[in-house]
């Protein structure tokens, strides 16, 4: 908190006053600036992490319709693609 000067203070002390509030909006609106890039950046990360769990879910009600169907193979062969396609992006 910056002190106000004093009612009978001089003209000085109040131009220091007005600076030292500009100086302290200043840095305000850089810390809010900078918070709003980071939740940009954390959505960002949150819809792609979305968009994962979203195939991911896909790719398991897939192989489950493949297995209630008696397809071992395709279910598999569903799973081992899944597999490769998350260590080519861990990659």
């Amino acid at each position: 908190m910056i002190p106000q000067p004093a009612r009978g203070d001089g003209e000085a002390a109040w131009r220091e006053y007005a600076g030292d509030l500009r100086q302290t909006l200043g840095q305000a609106y850089k810390l809010i600036e900078d918070l709003e890039g980071d939740v940009r950046r954390m959505e960002g990360l949150l819809t792609a992490s979305q968009r994962r769990a979203k195939s991911a879910r896909s790719t398991l009600n897939q192989v489950h319709r493949d297995l209630e169907a008696g397809d071992v193979r395709k279910a598999r062969g569903r799973l081992d693609s899944r597999a490769a396609a998350i260590e080519r992006a861990r990659s």
